[in-house]
């Protein structure tokens, strides 16, 4: 079981996943499952929801087939668009139909793309997508709610993919382990916060439930008009000092460009 999440901002990618493998039921491990790619022309990192055989096979044959791609053409979205369906076309059916992929990419003019794959279906995102156990009621619900009036900055993007992946771990079975978070930057940096994952996590937890319970005394029908203005500038005071606290973290890095 796997929760991976992108999103497709205005100054990068962002991408997360937990690190828990649970094979058959039978037993459970942990591993990162993201995985970065590159060269002078193009930028990519790649998640998944399935075999994590299948997805080691599509890496290497990503790297190989878009290593061959940049000595004959320009590296462009389509192009990576095809040679995913390509690759996922060799594998065997029962294969494919059960892992399902994201793809970040950032091309040397600065351009990006976010792919999502279910079996040998290729898609171009507008602006996130989610495989995995992330397609149950919850992250369903979650997620545009979240994102309702979209994602403005990476930023955004991670603490609201920290909080998804989160609450997956907390309420999906077979969802577990750190959470990794990465970004993509337009000019291909890939800046990799994991470490940053569990005080987010720990701040959003404490923020949730401050929030159900500031919700369960405003909702109580004989509060008085006095405790209730009281709740709501007492909510606003922490929610401030919970927001303060957040942006400090998944800010942009100093590190140079690779390209």
């Amino acid at each position: 079981m796997t929760i991976a999440v992108g999103f497709l901002c205005s100054d990068g990618i962002v991408m997360g996943a937990d690190t828990q493998l649970t094979a058959g039921g039978s037993h459970k491990g942990y591993a990162c499952k993201l995985l970065s790619h590159g060269s002078v022309a193009w930028s990519a990192m790649t998640t998944y929801a399935g075999y994590p055989d299948l997805f080691d096979a599509f890496n290497g044959r990503f790297r190989d087939e878009m290593e061959a791609a940049e000595a004959k053409w320009t590296i462009t979205a389509s192009l990576v668009r095809d040679l995913v369906t390509t690759i996922l076309q060799a594998f065997a059916p029962t294969d494919s139909d059960n892992t399902n992929l994201l793809c970040g990419i950032s091309f040397a003019d600065g351009t990006q793309s976010l792919l999502k794959t279910r079996g040998t279906l290729v898609s171009e995102a507008k602006d996130w997508a989610n495989v995995g156990v992330a397609d149950s009621s919850l992250i369903r619900y979650l997620l545009p709610l979240l994102a309702k009036d979209g994602v403005r900055s990476t930023q955004q993007a991670a603490l609201i993919g920290a909080y998804l992946i989160r609450t997956a771990k907390a309420y999906i079975d077979g969802c577990g382990g750190e959470t990794d978070i990465w970004i993509l930057r337009p000019k291909g940096t890939i800046e990799k916060h994991s470490g940053e994952t569990p005080s987010v996590e720990q701040h959003e937890g404490m923020t949730e439930h401050f929030l159900s319970q500031a919700i369960a005394r405003l909702l109580a029908p004989d509060i008085d008009a006095l405790t209730f203005e009281d709740s709501i500038a007492s909510m606003c005071m922490r929610l401030r000092s919970d927001h303060t606290e957040l942006i400090r973290f998944f800010r942009p890095s100093k590190r140079p460009n690779p390209r």
